[in-house]
């Protein structure tokens, strides 16, 4: 399409606009929004991809005769079919090539489009590098200058305006005026730009920029995107010792939150306690499931502390500590939303629904062992959690004996009949095969989603002596390891469904044993059922392993499908609307086992269930 009509088309509101730098520089917009999204989720490729001009990309003449039409124009009646083929092709073949590239150009970059616009929500933080926001030549150039992240750039903007990129190589009133316009768009998450627009930009462009958030209207949002007041970030705050005395290089709690994140990763993965700390919030990239679940749990109580309560981690009390336990059993609406949101969104909330009892008891146990850290590195002087006050109703002791059903994360035997109903109706993929393949191992294993997606082959151990079937060998985050007991159903399962996937285990599993083989594997078909995928463009490896966001959305679609199969039962449907892979690992009966256990001892550490 020509620029101007789509322009009048979409971006005109009613109105033609002529102007050609105008259009240009709004699609220039537009596709370097586009490329940032790619960039922050590591597809340099497809970064590449929606930044291509299709529209000015040569590809031959605009119209090729028809088979026929050569026949006649070349006197080739006398020849087969075959025969005039490859003369056509060797007339027309580069041409032909160069279309069917151009078509399928525009095909992926529709599908990049479609993956795309849900990901181009997400708003920056100011501890973000400018590489995953600006384009890579201008992020360079500011580089150059010693400006990486966005905060140097907010910071640069607002100590030299108005003129603020002078003495920064390659970067006029052009490209600063680009830049300009993207801070002032999200000057909310940023906080201030510079205090006078850049002479060169029109006057439609100069907006008033907003001042720091105050203490009242500060919004449930993440805190790596939340610019919090001076006010709350805990450097005056009520439980503090001087920073003299403080071991940890933190002067505000957000920094204190970050420091203890990163002791979290040293103990779990054995790093040097002397090691630096990772510049910004780069850590939340790459977390373990037990340092995600502390994160939630951390975060949630430091935006509470400051959205309803007005104050921070630093000067909480008693009553706040309960308070919040009483809010984590009936959370607001305003404090709510779906699962999927994303945190880059402006929907995103950092609760689901009220807590089960267990939930509020895993929040209380972090957040004590946030506060021990605090006060241990001389932080804080004394913490609030560290009262019996401060409790999650009846102890564990008395809660075994009689769980509730709505706290008891277990599918009873007819969701159970349920699930075997639907895997049997699955049409035979490969995807559908590597889930009744994960069910049946989750069901009679009790394992972890992380520690089934590490299982291989060379994890399994033949029978011996002392044990008369197959057993799996599970390496736990303290170099240790225990072993599970296969059962022969399962033994044969895995074997059919490495058969499946293009392998030949015999009995003793000895042509796979060494492999590196995962359990749970990539899907084989994907050539034959996808070839618009990306990874279908690819050779695909059958020994790889997949994430755990793959898995984990497959099982959430699977059990909507449960809810659906069952919609005239009510209870069912609830179990499945709640239900996660760890429900998955009580349908061998252990969960009802607890209920009759008079007296039953707690775990030393109750963190351990989190990963």
């Amino acid at each position: 399409m020509n620029p101007n009509e789509s322009w009048d088309r979409y971006l005109s509101d009613g109105e033609s606009r002529s102007d050609a730098r105008q259009v240009r520089r709004t699609s220039a917009l537009i596709n370097d929004a586009f490329a940032a999204a790619a960039r922050r989720h590591h597809r340099h490729g497809l970064a590449r991809l929606v930044t291509l001009d299709l529209a000015t990309t040569r590809v031959g003449d605009t119209t090729l005769p028809t088979l026929q039409e050569f026949v006649g124009a070349e006197e080739l009646d006398g020849f087969s079919e075959a025969e005039q083929l490859t003369l056509y092709r060797q007339r027309y073949g580069p041409a032909m090539r160069r279309r069917q590239r151009h078509a399928r150009l525009i095909a992926l970059q529709l599908q990049a489009l479609n993956w795309l616009q849900q990901r181009v929500l997400e708003t920056p933080s100011a501890n973000d590098p400018l590489l995953q926001w600006l384009d890579p030549q201008l992020a360079e150039h500011l580089a150059d200058a010693n400006i990486r992240y966005v905060h140097e750039l907010v910071a640069r903007m607002r100590s030299r305006a108005p003129r603020w990129w002078r003495g920064i190589p390659s970067i006029g009133a052009a490209k600063a005026g680009r830049i300009a316009d993207w801070v002032e768009a999200h000057a909310q998450m940023l906080g201030p730009g510079p205090e006078t627009a850049p002479a060169a930009l029109p006057a439609e462009s100069r907006a008033p920029t907003p001042s720091r958030s105050t203490p009242s209207c500060i919004a449930p949002m993440p805190l790596h995107r939340l610019l919090v007041p001076e006010a709350l970030d805990g450097s005056q705050a009520p439980l503090r010792l001087p920073q003299t005395q403080c071991r940890i290089p933190a002067k505000t709690d957000i920094e204190a939150l970050r420091i203890w994140l990163h002791r979290c990763r040293a103990r779990h993965r054995a790093a040097r306690p002397d090691a630096p700390l990772l510049p910004g919030w780069e850590i939340l990239g790459n977390l373990t499931h037990t340092q995600r679940a502390y994160w939630k749990e951390a975060q949630r109580y430091q935006l509470w502390l400051l959205c309803e309560r007005h104050t921070t981690l630093s000067a909480a009390t008693v009553e706040d500590c309960r308070a919040y336990l009483d809010f984590l059993n009936a959370p607001t609406a305003a404090w709510c939303s779906p699962r999927n949101r994303s945190r880059g969104g402006d929907e995103w909330r950092p609760f689901e629904g009220p807590l089960s009892l267990a939930a509020r008891r895993v929040a209380r146990t972090v957040l004590r062992s946030l506060y021990r850290f605090l006060v241990a590195e001389r932080y804080l002087a004394a913490s609030p959690w560290e009262t019996q006050e401060v409790t999650v109703g009846t102890s564990l002791a008395q809660q075994v004996g009689g769980i509730p059903d709505a706290d008891l994360r277990v599918f009873d035997p007819d969701a159970l009949d349920v699930i075997e109903r639907q895997l049997a109706r699955l049409a035979p993929t490969s995807t559908h095969a590597r889930l009744r393949f994960a069910v049946q191992l989750l069901q009679h294993t009790g394992m972890r989603l992380s520690e089934a997606l590490r299982a291989t082959t060379d994890d399994l151990a033949p029978p011996s002596s002392s044990h008369k079937a197959w057993r799996l060998r599970i390496p736990n985050k303290h170099g240790d390891e225990r072993s599970i007991s296969l059962s022969s159903s399962l033994t044969s399962s895995l074997r059919a469904y490495l058969a499946a996937r293009g392998f030949e285990p015999a009995p003793d599993f000895s042509a796979v044993r060494g492999q590196g083989i995962h359990l749970l594997g990539r899907a084989t078909d994907v050539q034959e059922r996808a070839p618009w995928a990306p990874c279908a463009q690819a050779p695909i490896d059958c020994k790889a392993g997949i994430g755990a966001g793959t898995l984990r959305d497959q099982l959430a679609d699977f059990f909507r499908v449960c809810a659906q199969a069952c919609a005239s039962r009510p209870t069912l449907v609830a179990q499945f609307n709640r239900a996660s892979s760890h429900w998955l690992r009580g349908a061998g009966g252990k969960a009802r086992q607890a209920r009759v256990v008079p007296a039953p001892v707690a775990p030393a550490d109750p963190m351990l269930r989190l990963s």
